[in-house]
């Protein structure tokens, strides 16, 4: 697997899913969908909504940034 491979994460019966495109560098280095610049976001948005973030699962179409297939 490489080492540019961000794997989902939160539970997958979780009652909110996120779907990214792709990882970023920050994703990437820190192994974890929706961590970057976009994440801040979202996190802000789901915090206003009052979602937990535990309550999503969240994951990108590419898993890969250097590989997207």
């Amino acid at each position: 697997m490489p080492q540019t491979f961000v794997p989902p994460k939160g539970p997958r019966n979780a009652p909110y899913s996120f779907v990214g495109e792709q990882p970023d560098r920050v994703e990437i280095r820190k192994r974890e969908p929706f961590v970057g610049p976009a994440g801040e976001n979202l996190h802000e948005c789901l915090h206003a909504a009052s979602i937990l973030w535990s309550d999503c699962y969240r994951t990108n179409t590419f898993k890969d940034l250097d590989y997207p297939l």
